[in-house]
């Protein structure tokens, strides 16, 4: 079972492209065909469950972007439900680069902080496993110790303080958030 402390988050689906299944993927990592290559398949959360899916074709779009097929997206519409979704590889798999390189503390993206451990002041709520960017106030969501889903504001004013190295983010939430 892929669980997400195996996981790296290294991009995100934009849109469909085109009618064939092909979609148009963000990456946040360096040299993308080259990350995907490595990767061997891309991981997706569907329903709560890491998903592996496996490049049928890939070709480049830009400097950070890929238009990807997976093996069985046959369609626009099957495509369209991964619009949005974040695009995760197995970190082992991934070719070998200092993560603190990768993430820069003053340019951080929401979506470069899934897999980190989140704590409310020195409190522990869970693993960030995913962004929900579907509305209008953009949601990081944390899965708890329980399994329950918890969704958290992606707001500066909350953020208390982000360790890379260790992988964690300190939230200063306001009270009964959590209870939502």
């Amino acid at each position: 079972m892929i669980t997400a402390d195996l996981l790296t988050a290294i991009g995100r689906v934009i849109k469909p492209h085109g009618v064939a299944g092909e979609m148009s993927i963000q990456f946040t990592v360096d040299s993308p065909a080259d990350t995907v290559e490595a990767a061997e398949c891309l991981i997706f959360d569907i329903d709560g469950i890491f998903v592996p899916f496996f490049p049928d074709t890939v070709r480049p779009r830009g400097s950070e972007s890929l238009l990807v097929k997976l093996d069985g997206i046959d369609s626009d519409t099957d495509a369209a439900q991964f619009s949005g979704k974040t695009v995760y590889a197995l970190t082992d798999r991934l070719p070998d680069e200092d993560e603190e390189d990768e993430l820069d503390p003053d340019n951080l993206y929401a979506g470069q902080l899934a897999g980190f451990e989140a704590f409310d002041a020195d409190t522990p709520i869970g693993t960030i496993t995913d962004i929900d960017d579907t509305t209008e106030n953009v949601l990081f969501i944390v899965e708890n110790a329980e399994g329950s889903r918890i969704l958290v504001p992606v707001a500066d004013e909350f953020i208390s303080g982000i360790d890379i190295d260790n992988r964690k983010i300190y939230f200063s939430l306001p009270e009964g958030i959590l209870d939502l």
